[in-house]
């Protein structure tokens, strides 16, 4: 059994109150505050409370949540034709998000970045993953316009150098992209079927549009259609390979 008055101490700011409970007439306990000062000492008989302890716990506290600033790193991007720019990022930022950053001060559409030992790098792995430090080079690609057609040639789409899409047609053909056009960036790859269009952004996740039965609408397997490195279509429907090596499909099932 514990003897003597209980003691319970509650810490603001450099100052510490002291709730003394002393027994009370009856056997009950009665609180009295006591305001102690941040540099004074309890006259409690359970000994003295420095209430400076807390200011040193606390300080200890902030400096185990504080976290160091992510410095940033500059990173020339050069294009074979050898015109370059200074790029400063991150360190945690992806190399997708370099290449935009550079791909803006080029005014031309970048494909994707390689390190100096020929190796492309991830777009989703982040600068620090890829080893990538202050005043390194990497080498830029370009990416060229690409037209991709439906197979019977009723709705065409173009993927710009910068990754947007303009497509045109019959709209319930893939001709029609405005339900999806603000998904449709940053777009690498257009895949088609008869009457409907997939396509791999650099995020690796898939946007359809056209023929909602025949490939244009994958919302029943969007949320496996994730991490996709390689998309295939027949007529009538789409088969998408993941880096896990998982097939996905969907459109019409004969």
């Amino acid at each position: 059994m514990v003897r003597g008055p209980l003691i319970a101490a509650f810490f603001r700011d450099t100052n510490a109150q002291i709730c003394s409970l002393p027994s009370a007439p009856g056997g009950h306990a009665s609180p009295h505050m006591h305001d102690i000062p941040g540099e004074g000492v309890s006259p409690s008989a359970s000994g003295p409370i420095d209430a400076s302890h807390s200011a040193v716990a606390r300080e200890g506290l902030l400096e185990e949540e504080s976290h160091e600033p992510v410095q940033d790193i500059e990173v020339h991007v050069t294009l074979f034709s050898s015109k370059s720019v200074c790029v400063w990022a991150s360190a945690d930022d992806t190399v997708n998000k370099l290449r935009l950053k550079a791909q803006k001060e080029l005014l031309v559409g970048l494909a994707g970045l390689v390190a100096p030992n020929g190796e492309l790098l991830r777009g989703l792995d982040t600068l620090r993953q890829s080893n990538l430090r202050s005043g390194d080079m990497v080498y830029a690609t370009v990416r060229p316009a690409t037209l991709a057609s439906t197979r019977q040639s009723m709705a065409f789409a173009l993927m710009r150098s910068d990754g947007s899409v303009v497509t045109w047609g019959p709209g319930d053909r893939g001709g029609d992209s405005s339900a999806v056009q603000d998904r449709l960036r940053d777009v690498e790859q257009i895949v088609a079927t008869g009457v409907s269009f997939a396509a791999i952004r650099s995020d690796r996740r898939v946007v359809t549009w056209g023929a909602p039965t025949m490939g244009g609408d994958s919302s029943k397997v969007s949320q496996q259609l994730e991490d996709v490195v390689a998309v295939r279509g027949t007529v009538h429907a789409f088969a998408a390979i993941t880096g896990s090596g998982d097939v996905i499909t969907w459109g019409h099932i004969k």
